[in-house]
């Protein structure tokens, strides 16, 4: 209601209405001060603690870890459900007999058995299935240089038909290769063959790849050397980092869905006004902080059109600077002739300056 009393003032009685203005401006600007004070003091607060707690380079380290951890164990679980402590079994014993921690195993060991499962075949089928991959994998890793991950990856890419990423494991054969050995090994045609009949024979011809070049059986013969042993540390700090960001990241989750709600909040509000012009106006009658959030905007509007008013007025002065240099470029007609004339204006007004004391001398 002050809004509309100050509206009529302004109509009615000029002077009243300056007086009521210059009254409301101080008023915001004193309560302004506060307020910037009080949010500037909340803001170092809410930004040290973000800094120390959740910000930092550790404690995302930590955060990150504990995601991705909790992530792969629910993918998991819900993969082999029942089966999920004979899976692990499985697992467990594989990455003993290849040198490797288990948990570098579970993301691969799960997306590929998820893969054969989705297929038709069953838990254990698919488990064997995905046993014989990862040998294959770390064998072909353990002769390249390549960690487990990339490999089982790489290898999970090749048996779905990407030449280049056998070529990265070694498996120099194209399509065509494959298809001469299925003929002749396994009397079939490999390009009339279903999807899942081609990657279970891209699968036996990886092995047979394998074993005539000397790389079955590599992992478990080299499992003990320093690249496995750093990917083995590197696993262990990131699975130590997960457990105190477990606490973390709940927190973390929790305060961005708070954010969440309290944004959408704001939209629902805004929507029931009729839009965000509506919603402000309405804020600033009817609440006792109106009018000072009205004296606030104000200031703020006035400040961006002084600032929008002075880049105009310094790109008018270079406008006009411009225009001057152009004038005279073209009385002088040539280069040379502008050139001259800047140099002699330049040492006129040099020696003006001087003149009057302006400049220093060679011996001040």
């Amino acid at each position: 209601m002050e809004l509309f009393r100050l509206l009529g003032k302004i109509a009615v009685d000029g002077s009243a209405a300056n007086k009521e203005i210059n009254k409301v401006t101080g008023n915001a600007q004193s309560s302004a001060g506060k307020f910037g004070k009080a949010f500037s003091t909340m803001a170092k607060v809410a930004k040290g603690a973000i800094a120390g707690i959740v910000s930092s380079k550790v404690m995302n380290s930590m955060i990150r870890a504990a995601d991705e951890f909790q992530s792969n164990s629910l993918s998991f679980n819900n993969v082999f459900r029942d089966n999920a402590d004979h899976a692990r079994d499985r697992m467990n014993t594989l990455a003993a007999d290849i040198g490797k921690l288990p948990g570098r195993l579970k993301p691969t060991f799960t997306n590929m058995s998820m893969a054969w499962m989705g297929m038709g075949r069953s838990a254990d089928e698919a488990m064997d299935l995905v046993t014989k991959q990862t040998m294959m994998a770390a064998d072909a890793a353990a002769f390249k240089g390549l960690s487990v991950e990339d490999a089982n990856r790489r290898m999970a890419n090749w048996i779905k038909g990407s030449t280049a990423a056998g070529f990265e494991l070694g498996l120099t054969a194209h399509q065509a290769d494959i298809a001469a050995w299925a003929a002749t090994n396994l009397g079939v045609n490999f390009n009339e063959l279903g999807n899942e009949q081609r990657k279970l024979i891209r699968m036996q011809f990886a092995e047979y790849f394998f074993e005539n070049a000397g790389v079955l059986g590599f992992a478990a013969e080299n499992s003990r050397n320093l690249y496995d042993s750093v990917q083995n540390l590197r696993y262990a700090w990131r699975r130590l980092l997960a457990i105190p960001g477990a606490y973390l990241l709940n927190l973390k989750i929790d305060a961005v869905n708070s954010l969440a709600n309290a944004l959408m909040w704001l939209v629902t509000r805004v929507d029931e006004a009729g839009g965000m012009f509506q919603f402000l106006r309405d804020i600033m009658l009817d609440t006792p902080f109106g009018p000072v959030a009205a004296a606030i905007g104000g200031l703020l509007v006035v400040n961006k059109v002084t600032a929008a008013f002075t880049a105009f007025k310094k790109a008018l002065m270079a406008t006009k600077i411009v225009k001057s240099l152009m004038t005279a470029y073209t009385i002088a007609g040539t280069k040379a002739e502008f050139a001259q004339i800047v140099a002699t204006t330049g040492l006129t007004k040099a020696k003006a300056a001087l003149n009057k004391g302006w400049l220093p001398t060679k011996s001040g």
